[in-house]
């Protein structure tokens, strides 16, 4: 029935919201400021006209930014300003929500860089070829006078005007067939070699 409240509480709860307010506002307490002090300052965008039968007049449609703090308004042609202000502490408490939550977000840290991307994977170690691999690449980046003998490059002939020389003619006879044919597919024959009758 009877509810028992002490009356230094409400005097706590007021100095220690003075206090909290001072702090937000850096030190400075609104309620001993002259009137205009925190006002808001909105600029305005022209969106559309229309001309308005009954007042015999044109009027211009203004968006007001930020966002949702005023709402969009017609006005008469000659009374369209650029900016307006208006009084913080005349505004709705839903506007006051999203002007603060719109603060808190432009005073938010910045968000941190994206990190660089990672470097690729090294590629792993090509594996080394095999001997007869490796020594015919060598032989082939060798110069030709080097590949059979790695002495000295001959020194080149000098220039002549004697005609050439003609080949000797190779005077061995040539193998028959049946002889060919016992000596096997390594001289012509057309049997496996070692073969014979």
């Amino acid at each position: 029935m009877f509810d028992f409240f002490d009356a230094g509480t409400m005097e706590g709860l007021a100095w220690r919201l003075t206090r909290v307010t001072r702090w937000r506002l850096g030190g400075a307490c609104p309620l001993r400021e002259p009137g205009g002090r925190h006002t808001l300052t909105l600029t305005a965008t022209l969106h559309a006209t229309r001309y308005n039968a009954a007042a015999r007049r044109t009027e211009a449609l203004l968006v007001y930014h930020p966002p949702h703090v005023v709402e969009d308004e017609w006005v008469p042609v000659k009374e369209v300003r650029r900016t307006r202000r208006v009084e913080i502490s005349q505004l709705t408490a839903r506007a006051k929500v999203t002007l603060y939550d719109q603060f808190c977000a432009a005073y938010s840290p910045a968000p941190a860089p994206a990190p660089p991307p990672a470097a690729p994977a090294p590629r792993p170690p090509r594996a080394a070829p095999r001997a007869p691999r490796a020594l015919s690449a060598l032989l082939a980046r060798r110069p030709p006078h080097c590949r059979g003998d790695c002495g000295p490059a001959p020194a080149p002939a000098p220039h002549s005007t004697a005609p050439p020389q003609a080949r000797e003619e190779d005077s061995r006879p040539e193998v028959s067939g049946a002889k060919k044919r016992k000596m096997g597919r390594r001289y012509g024959g057309d049997c496996f070699w070692p073969s014979g009758r």
